[in-house]
């Protein structure tokens, strides 16, 4: 064979084998990804579902505990049993209720039977939150919660759910039949834990995924080796290896419609985010001391194509973690110009919040999307503030007081979001030289029941008086905690006592309500006439 002869013979088979190679190697990439994601999805719908059922476990019990509070049933007169087995018997989830005092043992409890064995719960003190959610271990040596209600300074309402109302079958069976799923509290005790792995030993690149209850101090933590994910697309890899063996040339279109298909198979959240599915919520912001709205805080939900929504708690970490969160802000600020730029052009003392990230800060581009979004819109820069929360660290502080200063130059405020729950209140307020400060839920969800709470509060309320900064409090859902709030000079506030974050239809109708009602209190205080509830 001549040397040209065998060049050629050489080309040839060099260019078969990359036409069958190619489109094999292409297919295992993509197939491999598609897996990945497909199987994070699938565990983190059953995280998802774990969250919800311990949400209405929870719900439950509590309200048969509010029920028995409010008929007076708090002893161990034969009644109040009576009506303790009752509430166990017409439940789904409770096992037993009862009452305990505050070293922790139980007093009594209906129905006994099994459970008559002593129990002894964590001991309480009047500081302690008015619910509590807890787990102990049953007779068995096997975990059980319970959450208990403080009826007086001495004791607590308590109902233990059955071990098994937590176990629900949720996720494909290829991910049941592997997965573990750990349901714990926020204080690390496990509530649940269930291995259908069959001793299947856990690896490092063990899929993962995670979801936090919105309403419960809980987690659930879902884990897959990732041989489950390939598992289900091993058919489409036969297909893809026989027709690359048999044909080059059908292999070679085959690789070019998988390369184009790659983009089009992306994940359900990346195509939530280009089908731009994250709609504005916006939650009002109100004035203690005269029921005006201030303004509104934008919030994101998930609205799928199906109308089905997905609560934030289960994207915005994702989100944040891969960055999309950046995209998602700017369709959020773009879409809110169309729902509010009428509102707030005739109103401009409304002010609109717009939640922002560490990644924000990390390059100046969001200034141009801000200029870009809100110049002329309508809205005008001094109605807008910007937040940045203190629970996840900036890169670089010196960059973001650039773009904090940018900002506020625009005319636009800037506020600490989450003030005292991250990574140093005391730095970011000397570093970024912000204009509010908000307080954070958890130190509002204390007021009456936790002293700690109140002490932070008062001194988180000091220093922003202390600095000329204006005081925000998030999540006020009790009366209560509005008079305190005004006792100590918080003006503004937000929360569920006065509303949830609401669509923009339903936003722009609380402020021509309370706008209205406004106006109706000033005509009647001109009169001398009583002067009735804002909206």
């Amino acid at each position: 064979m001549s040397s040209r002869a065998l060049m050629r013979w050489l080309r040839i088979v060099g260019s078969t084998t990359i036409v069958v190679a190619l489109p094999m190697l292409v297919a295992e990439y993509v197939l491999s990804h598609h897996a990945m994601s497909f199987g994070r999805a699938e565990l983190r719908h059953m995280a998802t579902a774990y969250v919800e059922q311990a949400d209405r476990i929870v719900g439950e019990g509590l309200t048969i505990l509010r029920r028995l509070q409010a008929e007076g049933r708090t002893g161990c007169s034969l009644e109040d049993r009576q009506a303790y087995g009752t509430g166990a018997f017409n439940s789904s989830f409770v096992q037993q209720v009862g009452v305990a005092d505050n070293r922790g043992i139980l007093l009594c409890g209906e129905p006994m039977g099994s459970l008559a064995s002593p129990v002894r719960l964590p001991s309480t003190t009047v500081s302690d939150p008015s619910i509590m959610l807890g787990v102990l271990t049953g007779a068995n040596g096997e975990p059980q919660a319970v959450v208990s209600l403080r009826v007086d300074g001495e004791r607590r309402l308590i109902a233990r759910f059955s071990r098994q109302s937590i176990a629900i079958a949720s996720g494909s069976p290829t991910f049941r039949r592997v997965s573990s799923v750990t349901v714990y509290l926020q204080d690390g005790s496990q509530w649940w834990h269930d291995s259908a792995a069959f001793g299947t030993p856990a690896t490092a690149d063990m899929i993962v995924e995670r979801a936090r209850s919105a309403e419960l101090p809980l987690q659930v933590l879902v884990s897959a080796p990732p041989d489950a994910a390939r598992e289900l697309v091993a058919p489409l890899r036969r297909i893809a290896m026989v027709a690359a063996i048999f044909t080059g040339a059908f292999t070679l279109l085959t690789g070019i419609w998988l390369t184009w298909h790659k983009d089009e198979d992306q994940d359900e959240f990346t195509r939530a985010v280009r089908a731009q599915e994250f709609v504005p919520y916006y939650q009002p912001v109100m004035d203690l001391f005269t029921g005006e709205l201030r303004g509104c805080e934008l919030l994101v939900r998930w609205r799928r194509a199906d109308g089905s929504m997905v609560p934030p708690g289960a994207f915005l970490p994702y989100a944040e973690a891969t960055g999309a969160i950046r995209e998602i802000t700017r369709q959020l600020m773009a879409q809110s110009v169309e729902d509010l730029a009428e509102l707030y052009a005739v109103n401009p003392q409304l002010k609109l919040s717009v939640n922002l990230t560490a990644s924000h800060f990390d390059t100046s581009a969001i200034l141009d999307e801000i200029r870009d979004i809100y110049d002329e819109s309508g809205i005008a820069f001094s109605q807008l503030v910007f937040e940045v929360t203190e629970q996840h660290p900036l890169r670089d502080l010196d960059l973001a007081r650039k773009i904090v200063g940018h900002m506020q130059a625009l005319g636009a405020a800037v506020a600490l979001d989450d003030a005292g729950t991250g990574h140093g209140v005391l730095t970011y307020l000397q570093k970024l030289g912000v204009d509010v400060l908000k307080i954070d839920k958890m130190f509002i969800d204390g007021i009456g029941i936790d002293v700690p709470s109140e002490k932070i509060i008062r001194s988180l309320v000091d220093l922003g008086h202390e600095l000329g900064l204006g005081i925000i409090a998030e999540g006020v859902e009790r009366q209560d905690q509005a008079e305190y709030l005004k006792g100590i000079g918080v003006a503004v506030c937000q929360g569920y006592l006065f509303s949830p974050a609401l669509p923009a239809k339903a936003y722009i109708e609380y402020a021509a309500a309370n706008r209205a009602t406004m106006l109706a209190n000033a005509e009647a205080a001109e009169a001398g006439e009583p002067i009735g509830a804002a909206a």
